[in-house]
């Protein structure tokens, strides 16, 4: 393992058992099994580091959505189930990670990055069109099921996760059509 990735998959394991605040250099180096000062020499300040945190956290994103869309899906919601049990099963740290990193001052990053990684997934080859309109409330609900599964190990069936995105799609869709 290249000794960068190290230390960022070292700073998602901080971030996701210690939250933002328990995210130092020291914590890092410590954790990572490395020298003191190993971390500051890669990422001079914590945004450096908080940064790279943030695009590594996108690369592995962008990489599933990419990897998932190949499959053709019916709907977003069959394309959104899919994501967040992936996501569940193979990064549950980064989704605790992440959820730290929202309310972090140096994390503005992942911020605004949420709407463009959800973008990013509409735009992809085998994944019905999603109105722009309805992403927010399709990530604040996204969200909160892939913290909860992270953190509670709360458990949906596909069909019916699919069923409520579809549905919260649908709804801000009609809502858009019924205003004047």
């Amino acid at each position: 393992m290249k000794y960068k990735t190290l230390v960022v998959e070292s700073a998602i394991t901080v971030l996701a058992e210690s939250g933002s605040r328990g995210l130092t250099h020291r914590a890092v180096d410590a954790l990572a099994g490395i020298p003191p000062g190993s971390t500051s020499n890669l990422f001079r300040t914590r945004r450096e580091l908080v940064e790279a945190v943030v695009s590594q956290l996108l690369h592995i994103d962008y990489d599933r959505m990419r990897s998932l869309s190949a499959i053709g899906y019916r709907s977003p919601g069959e394309f959104a189930a899919a994501f967040v049990f992936e996501t569940l099963a193979l990064d549950r740290q980064a989704v605790i990670a992440r959820a730290a990193l929202l309310t972090d001052p140096d994390a503005g990053a992942i911020r605004d990055a949420r709407k463009n990684l959800l973008n990013f997934g509409a735009s992809l080859d085998g994944v019905p069109e999603v109105p722009e309109t309805s992403l927010r409330i399709l990530l604040a609900f996204l969200d909160g099921v892939l913290l909860d599964g992270a953190l509670h190990g709360a458990k949906f069936a596909p069909e019916d996760l699919a069923a409520a995105v579809d549905g919260i799609l649908l709804a801000a869709s009609n809502r858009r059509s019924a205003t004047p």
